[in-house]
Formats: structure tokens, sequence, C-alpha cells
């Protein structure tokens, strides 16, 4: 239900009444007033796990130097394959060189030199 609350909390804020909201998404008007009472929870901030000066790289650029398709490389970060950070409101994944393991990471090094 968690998109139902998304969708309930932008249309209120467009000044529909709750029970047109309830009467639009289908449910009850108590469940809409309910939701409307809950406090947004923010997402938790916390350290970046990089450091300043450190090489990240994007999903595409690992995906070329390793000569394999960009969703591989997101469906290996899924999987825990190639260990990622995510950054930004929409949790773009970025890889650090140190993380990947060797054998990748001297690709994509030996790929990014050839590219300067």
């Amino acid at each position: 239900m968690h998109g139902t609350r998304t969708l309930i909390r932008a249309l209120h804020k467009r000044g529909l009444l709750n029970s047109k909201i309830a009467e639009v998404l289908g449910i009850s008007r108590q469940y809409v007033s309910e939701v409307l009472k809950r406090p947004v929870k923010p997402k938790p901030v916390g350290k970046p796990k990089w450091r300043l000066g450190e090489s990240l790289v994007t999903p595409i650029v690992l995906a070329q130097a390793l000569g394999i398709h960009v969703n591989t490389v997101r469906q290996w970060a899924d999987r825990g394959i190639l260990p990622c950070i995510r950054i930004g409101p929409r949790e773009d994944r970025r890889f650090r060189i140190a993380d990947l393991p060797a054998k990748y990471a001297s690709l994509v090094r030996r790929w990014l030199d050839g590219q300067k």
C-alpha cells in the first residue's frame, strides 16, 4: 500500500477532499484520514560510504569496461555479485573501483586509462 499512501498525499496536496480521494481510489474515507494523520518519515541521511577523491564509476562505464550489457551490471549489483553504493534521491548505483573483485577492478582501471 506504499504507492497508495503516496498517491493519497499527492491528491490531498492538490486540494481534493478526503471523500473524493476515497471515491477515486476505491478505498475507505477512514483509511484516507489515517494516512493523512501519520507523519511522513524522512529517509535517514547517513554518512556517505565513500570519501572525496575515491573513484566511482557508473553502471554504463563499468559495463563498457567489462564488455557486458549494462542490465547485467545492474542485476549483478542487485544480487550482490558487484558491490555498489546508492547515491542521490533516485538511489543511483555507483561502483567503487576499490570494492570490485580484483579481476574486474584491473579491467576497469585499464579501460579508464585508455579513455584519457
